[in-house]
């Protein structure tokens, strides 16, 4: 099981239709090694926070985007334990505590949309350096079957214009402090864990204040809880699957959200830990968890389309948690998170009208509508071209009896300046380079 995201980097086009690009990427993967034979027979179950840096490829044929990705990566091991012939489950403290190596990869676009994204099928194969386990001269070996899901992503060779503003994609990661609570006993201590996951907003309602719809996937390991069982301690990875609002307004400089709504969990693991050895608990815990959550926070600081933001949050579950009848208890969860959003809100602090990084209210045309900025390239042959200029709106339009577009830009120096383009003399020939697109 592998989770993550991925940003690229800056683009080069060093020939017609193929674009390079610098990958850099964060992903949360467990992995079962089979039996070691080296170790005795055991099996391991691996947990790792893994961070490549790729340069990816990508070429347009026949209708369909393919891409090629290599590089390496660096690992470093969470957690992993070891199932042994006499089928008890004990801490592996002896295994590698960090790895690193090559990695290559290739896939294809299955699905695209200018304005929802891009999904995509992925294999790649991923070699480690150092011995995975102590008396054993196994390296870390992977092959990977992935789906991904791309917003905004502008490497894309045909689809180089895209734009994110109104929708948008969030990773998040942090700390998760969980306890359980037992009707009639006192709480238990809150224990500390990690969530690791992804967040996207469809759609946007309102300008300076928006409210705007979240859906979130994300990983999460809550443990280990003292006290919840007869003997050891008890924790819990979970999928949580939240459906939320999230509201937005920029206050004293900082652009402040509040967000609001429901979650379900999907267990994935539960084990004891008692005296070294990890047993599986996951007969005595129920397999889904449902409830509420509220939470809020603020952007810490803002480049170009992406923000950092730092977020706090609570939730609270309403299932009984362990099957067994008189084991009642619920789980409680406070988060801290920090988030790197791709697509710039509009209700960020600091966005003039003629910031060309930012969206703006066209308020001043009478039609209150809101446009994002987005780069284009227009030109007619033989002209000098007008390239990656920033462009507030494009639309269509008609002047001395001739159909073609009108486009809003910004020039330093000058600030907004309209042009018209009639629809006989845009060249959108992309066999050339600096042809318009």
């Amino acid at each position: 099981m592998t989770l993550g995201g991925s940003l690229s980097g800056p683009r080069w086009r060093p020939l017609s239709g193929l674009v390079l690009a610098p990958q850099l990427e964060l992903l949360l993967a467990r992995r079962h090694t089979g039996l070691v034979s080296d170790a005795g027979g055991s099996s391991y179950t691996l947990d790792f926070f893994e961070v490549p840096l790729l340069l990816r490829a990508e070429l347009m044929l026949g209708g369909r985007s393919f891409y090629a990705m290599a590089g390496g990566y660096g690992s470093l091991l969470l957690r992993a334990d070891e199932t042994s012939p006499q089928g008890l489950m004990s801490p592996a403290d002896m295994a590698s505590r960090y790895d690193f190596g090559l990695l290559a990869a290739g896939g294809l676009s299955l699905a695209s949309s200018s304005s929802w994204g891009e999904l995509s099928a992925e294999v790649r194969y991923q070699q480690g350096h150092r011995d995975l386990l102590p008396g054993s001269d196994q390296k870390h070996e992977v092959l990977s079957l992935l789906l991904g899901y791309g917003l905004g992503a502008d490497v894309s060779v045909h689809a180089p214009s895209r734009s994110s503003s109104d929708r948008w994609l969030t990773l998040k990661g942090g700390l998760v402090t969980t306890r359980f609570q037992s009707p009639g006993a006192a709480a238990s201590s809150f224990a500390p864990g990690f969530s690791f996951g992804g967040a996207f907003a469809p759609a946007r309602f309102g300008s300076s204040v928006a409210l705007v719809p979240q859906v979130e996937l994300a990983f999460v390991h809550r443990g280990e809880h003292n006290g919840v069982t007869p003997a050891g301690a008890l924790s819990l990875d979970d999928v949580d699957v939240s459906a939320l609002v999230r509201g937005e307004a920029p206050i004293a400089g900082r652009a402040l959200y509040g967000l609001a709504g429901v979650y379900g969990s999907v267990l994935v693991r539960a084990q004891r830990n008692h005296d070294d050895e990890i047993t599986s608990m996951r007969d005595a815990v129920r397999p889904l968890d449902a409830s509420w959550l509220v939470g809020a926070g603020i952007d810490l600081a803002t480049l170009g389309n992406a923000a950092l933001s730092l977020e706090v949050r609570y939730q609270r579950g309403i299932v009984d948690r362990l099957s067994a009848p008189d084991d009642a208890a619920t789980l409680q969860s406070l988060t801290w998170a920090l988030g790197i959003t791709y697509g710039a809100p509009s209700t960020r602090p600091g966005t003039s009208e003629l910031d060309p990084t930012t969206l703006y209210s066209a308020n001043d045309q009478g039609d209150g509508k809101s446009a994002s900025s987005v780069s284009v390239r227009m030109g007619r042959v033989g002209d000098r071209w007008l390239q990656d200029l920033p462009c507030y709106e494009i639309a269509r339009a008609r002047r001395d009896d001739e159909y073609g577009y009108q486009a809003t830009y910004y020039i330093t120096g000058h600030g907004k300046q309209v042009f018209f383009w009639a629809r006989r003399d845009i060249d959108f020939d992309d066999s050339n380079p600096e042809s318009c697109l």
